[in-house]
């Protein structure tokens, strides 16, 4: 096995690293979205589509960015 996770994921680090290889070298998170978009693509399941589920937790990333921006 050449992949693994970093942090705990459900699924399979091998497939979907080996997927994400086969966009080509200068992939952005960007186009990872968009073909994650198709809900037979292998990454669906790694995003939250609920857009007001989504909203909340990009809210909760940016307070824990100006918590930790604070000296």
């Amino acid at each position: 096995m050449k992949y693994q996770w970093k942090k705990r994921q459900k699924g399979n680090a091998e497939k979907v690293a080996k997927y994400i290889e086969s966009l080509g070298q200068n992939v952005t998170p960007e186009m990872l979205v968009k073909k994650a978009k198709a809900k037979r693509s292998i990454i669906h399941d790694y995003f939250e589509w609920n857009d007001t589920a989504a909203a909340k937790r990009y809210r909760i990333i940016q307070a824990r960015d100006l918590l930790q921006s604070i000296e």
